[in-house]
Formats: C-alpha cells, structure tokens, sequence
C-alpha cells in the first residue's frame, strides 16, 4: 500500500490515529505500507512515534523521505510538504538524486516515487 499523505485530520491526535487504525485493523496489520509525510500529519511527535520508516542519513530529517526496496520494485518517499522549500531543493534533491544512482537495474526493474502534493 503507498499512501500518500492526511490519514488524519490532525496529525498530532492520538485520537484521531487510534480511529484510523481501528478502521481497518485487519488490512492494516497485514499489508506492507510506505507513507509519506502529508500536511495533516505535519511534523508530529505522534506520527513519527507510530512509524518506523528507513533511514535516509540525514540525522535532522532522517525519516521526513526515504526510499524503501520491495521485490524487483523501489519506492522513493518524498516530502514536498512539512520541510522548507529550500531544504527539500538543496538536502532532499541532493539526497533523491544519489539515491537514483545507487539502484542496481539488473535487480530493481522498477523505481517508483510517491509525495503528498498533487502536480
């Protein structure tokens, strides 16, 4: 599952978390899920609790983007919207970019990339 963003709509509720969850626990418990970081999740202590996304090196943003590998597929998380837009030009852009050129093709046939902004 790739979600892109405002599960909730205040990002720093428990509340609001615990009702997502219970909705559908099943689902939720069984399927694989990359998310990226929406407007509504904002930079909550709360959201960051409750996930564990991968690290990307960056010790001030280490879990804002990340990309994930999963079978022949890679997926590059973006945060185009909780970050300042000159951090997300100059650090994310930088760090997105390397990331492209460590994907080994012969065994990732696909790369993918998922942010919360519409075009």
């Amino acid at each position: 599952m790739l979600f892109t963003g405002d599960a909730v709509s205040d990002g720093a509720s428990q509340f609001a978390w615990d009702a997502f969850f219970d909705a559908a626990p099943e689902l939720l418990a069984s399927t694989p899920g990359l998310w990226a970081d929406g407007n509504h999740e904002g930079i909550s202590e709360v959201y960051f609790a409750m996930f564990a996304f991968p690290d990307n090196g960056q010790p001030h943003r280490h879990e804002h983007w990340y990309a994930s590998r999963y079978g022949l597929m890679e997926v590059i998380v973006l945060n185009d919207t909780t970050i300042p837009p000159s951090e997300q030009a100059m650090v994310e852009t930088t760090w997105w970019r390397n990331e492209l050129t460590t994907v080994d093709r012969t065994r990732t046939q696909w790369v993918g990339a998922i942010h919360h902004q519409p075009m």
